[in-house]
């Protein structure tokens, strides 16, 4: 890999994540029928399952052991400081529910006029149905603030929304925005028209926020605003997977070319081509001194951060891992796969996989699983 000078990383190029964990990996435990990107935190972990035609929110400990289950088909799943806040379409209504971590039971369930797209201070953040409008509802139904003209009509309601807890970020057509999570109001909005091709619509990208600046990866590149102005800092042609690790963006192309970009200047503080690499199906992480990802493959992956190589890998049967997110939470990885026979009809269902560093010392290996 070709290395660029660099200011204050030192003697390595990658700054250290704010998570750990380390290859080798060895699966842990599986759970057939998970749907979804899972949702983590100390309490446990969260996951839509289906079940022939039901469907269930599972909440599981770190150690793959269930704690309750609650019938449900539920679209969105958000975790925060307050508890767990769901919603699902229930008679041609929104409903977000409020559950208790300790068994699963209801909290409080609140109606809303569209799509829950966020959760702040127990605040819902709600897309208006078939409007260009947010509107933040209070537990019980109150309404907080509403705005016109901030989002899509018919945009993708979960995760492709981002917070720095002040203001909420949202793509809309060629153009992002800030809108105060505090009144509602529309703080800043900034068109990248002179970036962007004409026919990409930001509203299907997902966000970052990182230590005052917001990023967005698209299909023509990788863009870098300021999170309090919405000035454009600057603008990259490298267009892939996109994770986000202190000031680093990093961005994995579907082919295997690789970039680390500094998020407060766009910088190119490294880049080249990680070889082995399969279609890049899946989204990418960033914890410790590697990269995790999936590949059309079916293999699970770890890419050095320091040398763009692969690591260490693991072929999973039957498995493609289409827009699955690696999540890692607890010295783990979860990931979902999804077999392309499923998909019409034949072949496993999608399994939620939780893999965990493997004990004592050894060579980093290609490890390989028999799915039960």
């Amino acid at each position: 890999m070709r290395h660029y000078p660099q200011e204050s990383y030192g003697p390595s190029r990658s700054q250290p994540s704010d998570l750990t964990l380390r290859a080798p990996l060895t699966l842990k435990w599986t759970l057939v029928g998970g749907v979804g990107d899972p949702r983590t935190s100390p309490r446990g972990i969260l996951f839509r399952r289906e079940r022939g035609r039901s469907e269930h929110l599972v909440c599981l400990d770190h150690d793959g052991r269930s704690r309750w289950t609650r019938p449900g088909s539920y679209y969105a799943i958000f975790v925060t400081a307050e508890g767990i806040t769901v919603a699902k379409e229930l008679r041609g209504r929104t409903v977000s529910e409020q559950l208790d971590w300790a068994d699963g039971s209801l909290v409080m369930a609140t109606t809303l006029p569209g799509g829950l797209l966020a959760v702040h201070r127990k605040r819902l953040i709600a897309r208006v149905a078939g409007a260009e409008e947010l509107m933040a509802v209070n537990p019980g139904g109150g309404i907080q603030w509403q705005t016109r003209n901030s989002v899509e009509a018919h945009a993708p309601v979960e995760g492709l929304v981002a917070s720095d807890g002040a203001r909420l970020f949202v793509a809309r057509g060629a153009s992002v925005q800030a809108v105060s999570l505090q009144d509602g109001k529309c703080l800043w909005s900034t068109s990248l028209a002179p970036w962007i091709d004409k026919r990409v619509q930001l509203g299907r990208w997902r966000p970052f926020v990182s230590r005052g600046t917001m990023v967005i990866g698209h299909a023509n590149g990788t863009t870098g605003l300021a999170a309090l102005t919405g000035e454009v800092l600057w603008h990259q042609r490298h267009a892939g997977a996109t994770a986000v690790s202190g000031d680093e963006v990093v961005v994995l192309a579907p082919r295997g070319a690789y970039v680390s970009l500094r998020a407060r200047s766009g910088e190119v503080l490294c880049k080249g081509l990680v070889r082995g690499l399969g279609q890049l199906n899946s989204r990418i992480a960033i914890a410790g001194r590697h990269l995790w990802t999936a590949d059309s493959t079916g293999r699970v992956i770890a890419v050095d951060r320091e040398r763009g190589e692969i690591d260490w890998d693991m072929k999973i049967p039957r498995a493609s891992f289409l827009g699955a997110t690696p999540v890692i939470a607890g010295g783990c990885l979860f990931i979902n796969t999804y077999s392309l026979a499923g998909i019409v009809g034949k072949g496993e269902p999608p399994t939620v996989l939780c893999f965990a560093p493997t004990r004592g010392r050894g060579a980093l290996t290609t490890g390989r699983i028999t799915m039960q």
